[in-house]
């Protein structure tokens, strides 16, 4: 009896003692904290916020014994992730703007409490400047290049996913001031889902460019391979014309040496010393014979308006107007220096074809010092010259500047964002982080926000 009288009492001590714990929350499992953020247009997944636009941070903080709506919040800044932390405020969500920071970023933190233990999570968040220079007249079709992937070309250019295209189209219609996008890239389920995406968004010229070099990653297409694979495209691009009007076919760049035919070594750069020692005269009859055949292939699927992106040979020897093309659409990248003896303002001016619409498909600049005298050529010059953003801009301005001088209709530039860690390097106007961090706006971003739609 005694033995079991023991174990009564045993019982009931355990049973007080859990009592007690429960009671002092010794057995409760803390709140997770953990919060999302948006602003009411897009995500903010790939590209930071302005000082104008306004966050919303969701509270979605999970909690196995409390409700959400029950637990106590406090939303805390530390502005340039430095200094102390600052109470924003008690209320569940919070929404609000932040002012311009440093490439820090301001520390966003979350604390939740269900009333016994509390939990907290933070992330930084860069928060750029909405606009730096005033508005100046425009162009009619102002766009950019926007690369959405291609096969054996580089790690960095694995097919865009459908949220950064969405995230990205939003940023550069509503924030660059863009009404035209050129899509290029090689896989054709991305290209097609990126222009059903523009043609949501609104945009007015959509060019899409299958870029079809890279057949392997040893081995590029030949002009009749990549015509054989335009041809299966345009079918779905014609689908893509059905929807809306904006929809524009490039039906290949710089064939010269982009593909195998006219110049033949086994890659770009050997094609182009290749080019580079022909002569010119045979190279613009080789690219008009094939250029004619692609046309005339191209206009039995494909019944929207299509332009070919033409680099090399000069307007001289190479005339848009010979060719069965809706627009005129060279790569009017700036130079400086020779053997352009002619000046940029007449060499844009020779291009032009009365009666067709006259776009730049490409310019643009690195961000070195002396970039903007290479330009186009950015990439063979680079020799860890001094990194300089000015430079970006001031060539998207004098290059828009001479554009707006020639009337020309629109123009593309080259390029929106490249994932390349070492920004010098980049013709990307908004800047990539290889860390993960959100895109930031370059001044070359601004310089083109400047130039509004006329």
């Amino acid at each position: 009896m005694k033995t079991k009288a023991l174990g009564v009492v045993a019982i009931i001590i355990v049973l007080i003692s859990l009592g007690a714990a429960y009671q002092f929350g010794m057995f409760n499992q803390p709140p997770k904290a953990a919060f999302s953020y948006r602003t009411p247009t897009r995500t903010l997944k790939y590209i930071a916020p302005t000082d104008q636009d306004l966050i919303i941070f969701e509270n979605t903080s999970t909690d196995s014994e409390t409700p959400l709506a029950t637990l106590a919040s406090k939303w805390y800044v530390r502005y340039n992730s430095t200094g102390d932390w600052k109470l924003l405020n008690n209320s569940r969500d919070h929404w609000g703007r932040l002012p311009v920071s440093n490439e820090r970023g301001h520390e966003i933190k979350l604390v939740v409490s269900d009333g016994m233990r509390e939990e907290s999570t933070s992330i930084a968040l860069p928060v750029d400047q909405a606009t730096k220079y005033p508005p100046r007249v425009g162009i009619r079709f102002k766009g950019v290049v926007y690369f959405v992937g291609f096969r054996f070309e580089d790690p960095h250019y694995s097919p865009t996913s459908e949220t950064e295209m969405r995230e990205s189209f939003e940023v550069i219609k509503t924030d660059l001031g863009c009404n035209a996008i050129k899509l290029v890239g090689d896989y054709e389920d991305v290209l097609v889902q990126a222009a059903e995406i523009a043609i949501e968004k609104g945009y007015e010229m959509i060019i899409l460019s299958p870029k079809y070099w890279h057949k392997t990653a040893k081995e590029d297409y030949t002009i009749a391979e990549h015509l054989e694979k335009l041809i299966l495209f345009c079918k779905r691009a014609e689908e893509l014309r059905r929807k809306s009007s904006a929809i524009v076919l490039c039906v290949a760049e710089e064939l010269h040496v982009g593909v195998r035919g006219i110049t033949n070594a086994s890659t770009y750069e050997e094609r182009e010393a290749e080019y580079n020692a022909m002569d010119q005269k045979i190279v613009v009859s080789k690219l008009k014979e094939h250029l004619h055949v692609i046309i005339k292939e191209v206009r039995m699927y494909f019944h929207g308006r299509i332009t070919y992106g033409h680099w090399g040979p000069t307007p001289y020897r190479f005339k848009y107007g010979e060719l069965d093309l809706d627009i005129v659409a060279p790569a009017l990248y700036w130079y400086e220096r020779p053997p352009d003896v002619m000046s940029f303002n007449d060499r844009v001016a020779m291009f032009r074809v009365p009666g067709r619409l006259f776009v730049s498909i490409e310019f643009g600049c690195h961000c070195w010092k002396g970039a903007m005298k290479e330009s186009g050529s950015c990439s063979q010059y680079y020799k860890d010259q001094e990194y300089s953003q000015e430079e970006q801009a001031v060539c998207i301005e004098r290059t828009m500047e001479v554009y707006l001088s020639n009337n020309l209709d629109g123009a593309f530039l080259y390029l929106w964002m490249i994932r390349q860690p070492n920004d010098a390097r980049s013709y990307g106007i908004v800047r990539y982080y290889d860390d993960g961090k959100l895109l930031t706006r370059k001044l070359g971003f601004y310089a083109y926000q400047s130039f509004v739609i006329s």
